[in-house]
């Protein structure tokens, strides 16, 4: 009966010894496929990531591009009105300065009459477009103003 009782306890040892190693094995198994899921995860978030920042680089750009697209209407229509005013003034200025003779002085107002309208001309052009640029940006599509076209 020791002899039986020695080979159980001998049996159940060995039982015991072969479940922890196969535990271990099954944990370390385990372990290993957890790890490398989870390093795939990982190269997969900083795919994202360096996507994402790529994206928001382009997307920077786009905003100054859109800013500056924004801003030259205005720089435009604020120059022409500059450069109108100071005509308007040296075109008078010319046109009073004729030393007394009247064909002259016509002729010369004429020069500057013909002068402002093209200035008008212009600024009316200039209005024009920004008024396209606005639609377009809107979504509608081209501009379908003016109607003439």
């Amino acid at each position: 009966m020791t002899q039986a009782s020695a080979e159980a306890t001998s049996a159940i040892s060995t039982a015991r010894d072969q479940a922890v190693q196969s535990i271990e094995r099954a944990a370390a198994d385990a372990g290993a496929v957890a790890t490398a899921k989870i390093d795939a995860a990982n190269e997969r978030a900083e795919k994202i990531i360096a996507t994402t920042a790529k994206l928001e680089a382009r997307q920077l750009w786009s905003v100054a591009a859109s800013m500056c697209l924004a801003l030259l209407p205005v720089a435009v229509i604020v120059a022409g009105v500059w450069m109108a005013v100071a005509g308007l003034i040296t075109g008078a200025q010319w046109a009073l300065d004729v030393d007394g003779s009247v064909w002259l002085g016509i002729g010369r107002w004429l020069v500057v009459s013909m002068g402002l309208a093209g200035a008008g001309y212009g600024l009316f052009a200039s209005v024009r477009w920004v008024a396209g640029l606005v639609e377009t940006w809107k979504g509608r599509g081209m501009p379908r103003w003016p109607r003439w076209r």
